[in-house]
């Protein structure tokens, strides 16, 4: 049982330092945090000259998201 703990252990605190690193912390070349990139880049794809519904935007930024709609 103890092999198990130390293996959870290991891989959670591989995972919690992934989120943090990849996910939590701004980007360095443009201060965004990855979320905030596909937003960006969803607003500026559908940049029509139209305000758009922000439903319509979600809609749309969801398909860049790695998991899609299921989270």
């Amino acid at each position: 049982m103890a092999f198990v703990k130390n293996l959870f252990d290991k891989n959670f605190i591989e995972y919690a330092s992934y989120v943090i690193r990849d996910r939590a912390i701004p980007d360095l070349e443009d201060g965004l945090k990855p979320v905030q990139r596909r937003i960006m880049h969803t607003l500026f794809e559908v940049d029509d000259g139209y305000f758009q519904k922000v439903s319509f935007v979600v809609g749309r930024t969801m398909k860049y998201h790695p998991h899609g709609d299921a989270s």
